[in-house]
C-alpha cells in the first residue's frame, strides 16, 4: 500500500497537480508583514505568593492604550516548574503602540486583576524588558511595581554579548559566544546578575561543567548561541546551543531535478537560500553528487531509477529539517512535503509525514553503492568476476544490515547484469540473486532465509513478482509484520 501511495504522489507531482493549500503549515512559510517588521519586548514578572495559589497556567499579560483599546493579550509561563517568576517574549505588529500594562490571573476560576500601570511601548522603545513585581491586595486589585531594562546580555571573560531581539522567532539571541576552557559565564537578567542557574534549560547544563553559582557558571570550550526562548520546555528559558555542524550526506529518492530543496533550523541558516531554496538541477558538487544517480543499471526497490546524493551542513546552527517542493508552470508552489527531520545518511521520499526520515532505506543505499562500485570494477562488470575477498566483505556488510534494510530495500532492488544461463545479453534480477552468487564466491552463508526461495534459477523481472514471493514465503508472522510497515521512519 505504501508503494502505491508514493507512486501516486510522485505522479501528481510530475503532472503539477497541487495540494498545497491543504498541507500542514510549517516553519518555512513565513507570514509577510505588510507594514514593516514586528517588534518584541520581554515581560518578566515576580508573581510573589500569588504563584502558590493561582490556577495553573493562568497568568496573562494585557497591553492596551487608555481610551482607545488596541488590546493585546499574551499567556505568560513560569521560568521553571513551580517558580514564582513568569515571562513572555511579546511580539507586536510594526505599528502597534500601548500606554498601559496590566496582569490578570485566575483563582478558583475567578478573574483577578493587577492595577493598570502607565508604561508606554512601541517599535522605537529604548528598552528590551519590562520587569514587574506584584505587591499587595487592595480589596479589588493587586498593586505591582514596574521598571524597564535597556539590555539583556551575557559576559564571558569580561567580553559582553548582547541578546538581540529576533521577533520573527519570538526570542532573544546572542550569537557566536566563544568560550576558551572553563571560564565563567554571567547573565544579566531582570536588571541584576541573578537567576542564571534557575533559568538554564536542562540540556544546556551539559556545557557547564564544574562549580556554579546562582548567577554564574563555567562554560566548556566551544562556540555557542545563547537564546532566551519563549517557552519553558526543558525546564528553563535560557538555552545554550553549541555550534556542532557536520558536512553529511542524505539521499533523495524518486524526485526529479525540477524539485526545490530547502533546509532550515533554529540557528537561522538557510544553506540553499530562502524558502523554497534551490532546484536540484541548479546545485553543483559537492552539494549534489551525480556519481550515484542511477542510469539504468539499478532500480532501487525495483522501481526508483533516480536517487540523488545531497551533501549539506547538518546540526546547529545550520539545519535540522528539509522541505521538498515543486512549482507549476506559473512559478507557484503546487506541492510541498512536510518538514522532514534531517538525519545523517537517511533517505527521503516526498513525504507529507512531519519529521519523516527513512533510515533503513538510507542504510540500504549505502550498501548498494559499495556493492555496485565493486561490481563495476570487476572484469566485464560481472558479479561472477568479483574476487573472493571483495565477496566476503560484501556478504559481511549485507549480514550486518538492519533486517528492514535487507528485506525491503536491498532484496527488492533490481540490477541489469549478464544472464545467468550463459546466453548473450543482460537481464534484470533481484539484488538478492546477486547476494546469493556472492555468498557462493565467498563461501559464506547469508542471514536472510528468503534466499533459498530466490535462488531457484528464475529471474525476478518486476516488483510484483518480488511481492508475490514475499507473501508466499515461510517467514515468521513477526517478520511479515515488519515487512508490511514498509517506509515508516525509524525512531
Amino acid at each position: 500500500m505504501k508503494k502505491k501511495l508514493i507512486l501516486s504522489s510522485t505522479l501528481a507531482l510530475l503532472l503539477g497537480i497541487g495540494a498545497f493549500a491543504g498541507l500542514r503549515a510549517n516553519k518555512a512559510l513565513k507570514e509577510v508583514k505588510a507594514d514593516g517588521d514586528p517588534w518584541m519586548l520581554n515581560f518578566a514578572l515576580n508573581g510573589a505568593e500569588i504563584a502558590t495559589y493561582m490556577d495553573a497556567n493562568s497568568m496573562q499579560l494585557h497591553t492596551y492604550t487608555d481610551g482607545v483599546g488596541n488590546d493585546m493579550w499574551f499567556d505568560m509561563y513560569q521560568i521553571e516548574p513551580n517558580s514564582r517568576y513568569f515571562q513572555v517574549n511579546a511580539v507586536f505588529p510594526a505599528d502597534y503602540t500601548y500606554n498601559r500594562v496590566q496582569f490578570k490571573f485566575t483563582q478558583g476560576g475567578e478573574d483577578k486583576w493587577g492595577v493598570p500601570y502607565s508604561s508606554s511601548g512601541s517599535a522605537e522603545s529604548t528598552f528590551v524588558q519590562v520587569y514587574s513585581t506584584f505587591g499587595s491586595w487592595d480589596d479589588t486589585q493587586w498593586t505591582f511595581s514596574l521598571s524597564t531594562t535597556p539590555n539583556l546580555y551575557v559576559t564571558y571573560n569580561d567580553v559582553r554579548y548582547d541578546l538581540e531581539p529576533d521577533a520573527e522567532n519570538a526570542r532573544f539571541i546572542a550569537k557566536n559566544v566563544v568560550s576558551e576552557n572553563n571560564s565563567t559565564l554571567n547573565f544579566i537578567y531582570r536588571q541584576s546578575w541573578d537567576f542564571l542557574w534557575d533559568v538554564l534549560t536542562t540540556s544546556s547544563k551539559q556545557y557547564t561543567p564544574g562549580s556554579h553559582g546562582n548567577h554564574w557558571t563555567y562554560l566548556a570550550a566551544g562556540t555557542y548561541d545563547i537564546i532566551l526562548k519563549n517557552n519553558n520546555s526543558d525546564d528553563g528559558v535560557l538555552d545554550i546551543k553549541k555550534h556542532q555542524s557536520e558536512y553529511v550526506c542524505v539521499y533523495l529518492v524518486g524526485v526529479t531535478e525540477e524539485c526545490w530543496v530547502y533546509t532550515f533550523g533554529e540557528g537561522g541558516i538557510e544553506q540553499f537560500g530562502a524558502f523554497p531554496g534551490t532546484q536540484l538541477k541548479d546545485l553543483a558538487a559537492p552539494a549534489r553528487n551525480k556519481a550515484h544517480e542511477f542510469t539504468g543499471d539499478l532500480y532501487f526497490e525495483g522501481y526508483y531509477q533516480q536517487v540523488w546524493d545531497l551533501a549539506l551542513d547538518y546540526g546547529y546552527p545550520e539545519a535540522d529539517h528539509i522541505i521538498l517542493t515543486y512549482k507549476n508552470d506559473q512559478g507557484n508552489i503546487c506541492n510541498q512535503s512536510a518538514d522532514m527531520l534531517l538525519v545523517e545518511g537517511s533517505a527521503y521520499y516526498f513525504s507529507f509525514e512531519a519529521n519523516y526520515h527513512n533510515d533503513p532505506a538510507g542504510e540500504a543505499l549505502r550498501f548498494l553503492y559499495d556493492a555496485e562500485d565493486i561490481r563495476k570494477d570487476a572484469d566485464d562488470e560481472s558479479v561472477c568476476n568479483i574476487s573472493k575477498s571483495d565477496a566476503e566483505d560484501l556478504v559481511d556488510q549485507y549480514n550486518r544490515l538492519d533486517e528492514e534494510a535487507r528485506l525491503l530495500y536491498v532484496d527488492f532492488t533490481t540490477v541489469n547484469t549478464y544472464k545467468r544461463d550463459g546466453s548473450s545479453g543482460k537481464e534484470y534480477v533481484g539484488y538478492n540473486v546477486v547476494m546469493q552468487q556472492l555468498s557462493k564466491i565467498a563461501e559464506k552463508p547469508l542471514v536472510n532465509a528468503m534466499n533459498s526461495i530466490y535462488n531457484q534459477g528464475n529471474s525476478i523481472n518486476n516488483n510484483q513478482m518480488i511481492i508475490v514471493i514475499v507473501v508466499i514465503s515461510s517467514i515468521s508472522v513477526v517478520a511479515l509484520g515488519t515487512l508490511l510497515v514498509f517506509k515508516k521512519k525509524r525512531k
